[in-house]
């Protein structure tokens, strides 16, 4: 494994702070499901760290109006046990399950997982339904993104050098909407898909 730099912060100003400084030398720590084994692997060039895990403004699950915001650090288990998602947006919920290991799910993030804009995330087709909208933070303020403006090819976001996901937004679901979650992959557990919908 390479040396890096590796950069433990408390708050989202001193992670865009951050971000701002290293540009496009850096990586962001959330639930490290991705990063550690590519660091392992000597896959990551950048040569700056930042651990974000521990800050609080990208946690939690919230109910909003007519919407649900979700943290960008909530975890896959935090969505699967979330009675706010169970019952206003199930099928993030379902496709959530399906998501590694139980290791994983408790260790990986929903917003680990857009931003790594892998064509195999198991959370990006629910939200493409849910016409989900990103919340992303920078030194220059924030912006609301639609999903279908975010991902620019596999691994490529629009994301500037500066920005952060910080939470995910889906509208509630009505009492006639439904919906359902399915996943082909090589094996019927711990699979990476090869499609979803």
């Amino acid at each position: 494994m390479r040396e890096f730099e590796y950069y433990k912060v408390k708050n989202l100003k001193e992670a865009i702070n951050l971000s701002k400084k290293f540009g496009k030398n850096k990586r962001f720590l959330a639930g490290g499901t991705d990063l550690i084994v590519r660091l392992k692997d000597n896959l990551i060039k950048e040569e700056n760290i930042i651990d974000i895990k521990n800050i609080e403004e990208l946690k939690g699950i919230k109910e909003v109006e007519d919407e649900i915001h979700i943290g960008a650090l909530v975890t896959f288990s935090e969505i699967i046990e979330s009675d706010i998602l169970k019952k206003y947006s199930p099928l993030i919920v379902e496709a959530s399950k399906k998501v590694g290991s139980p290791q994983i799910r408790n260790k990986g993030t929903i917003g680990g997982n857009i931003c790594n804009a892998s064509p195999a995330g198991d959370s990006i087709p629910p939200l493409f339904c849910e016409d989900a909208k990103f919340f992303l933070e920078s030194t220059n303020g924030s912006r609301i993104v639609n999903i279908e403006d975010f991902f620019k090819g596999p691994g490529k976001t629009i994301l500037k050098e500066d920005e952060i996901l910080t939470k995910i937004i889906v509208k509630k679901w009505k009492k006639n909407e439904s919906g359902f979650f399915n996943k082909l992959g090589q094996r019927n557990a711990l699979t990476i898909a090869i499609a979803s919908s």
